[in-house]
């Protein structure tokens, strides 16, 4: 049995996806340098930056409104499934039984009585989903981060931040390449020379775009964790459909 809501909520979360994979690309596209001279110390400066100011804020609505659909996907998928094996457990908040501990998700399945109308279903959940912190890899995550997303933007930032393939020239003409360390530094990121020292290649920034909270514990590379959670949402939503397939031969 095909779940074609929660497929389509799918492929939205991945048409979000596409769209901050483009968005990193057009940042990428907007990178600038510049050498300078530092009126301190008479020496050049190397600076990096993104013209692209907006970049972050964008990619921020674009994560959150993946991990929403992501959500409502799996929420999609557990309404079909207990409208069908479960009806009387159907209410106006059906939603995805996430929990943060086993016992509570026992707990809430049997209050509205699933484990009398639909045993083997909480013998899935239970056993094979586990929606519970350290469970089941995406479904807590996708729970908390869409929490978080209602009352707080959720902000990438750059990591690892580093400028790759400068090339400076000495004092007696000798040429070096090298790289910078990496660093948390926000943009702009600046390189300091002394005074004699001429940068001749400016380089590239190289760089990460991650997501972490402190208050969900939570960290995410951008884009490549929310396809990961994505993926495995769609495996959830395929192992649903082929129970439902077993147990109503639809």
């Amino acid at each position: 049995m095909r779940l074609r809501n929660s497929r389509l909520k799918i492929d939205r979360a991945n048409k979000h996806i596409a769209d901050i994979r483009a968005r990193l690309v057009n940042l990428q596209d907007s990178e600038t340098s510049i050498v300078e001279i530092d009126p301190a110390t008479g020496g050049e400066r190397l600076r990096h930056d993104f013209s692209d100011s907006k970049a972050l804020t964008d990619i921020a609505l674009m994560v959150g409104d993946a991990v929403h659909n992501l959500k409502c996907a799996l929420d999609y998928t557990w309404f079909q499934t207990i409208e069908r094996l479960a009806p009387a457990a159907v209410g106006k908040f059906s939603k995805f039984p996430v929990y943060q501990y086993a016992n509570q998700l026992k707990e809430a399945m049997e209050g509205r009585k699933i484990h009398i109308s639909a045993p083997a279903l909480l013998d899935l959940v239970l056993g094979k989903i586990n929606p519970c912190e350290g469970g089941n890899p995406a479904i807590w995550p996708i729970h908390k981060l869409d929490i978080r997303d209602k009352h707080r933007l959720l902000i990438p930032v750059f990591t690892n931040l580093s400028i790759m393939g400068i090339e400076v020239e000495d004092k007696n003409g000798r040429r070096v390449v090298g790289n910078t360390w990496a660093t948390t530094q926000s943009a702009p990121f600046c390189v300091d020379y002394e005074p004699g020292i001429h940068v001749k290649n400016k380089g590239q920034l190289a760089y990460e775009v991650i997501f972490e909270d402190v208050e969900s514990g939570y960290f995410m590379h951008v884009p490549e964790t929310i396809m990961h959670y994505s993926g495995l949402a769609l495996k959830i939503v395929e192992v649903f459909e082929r129970f439902l397939e077993s147990e109503t031969g639809e």
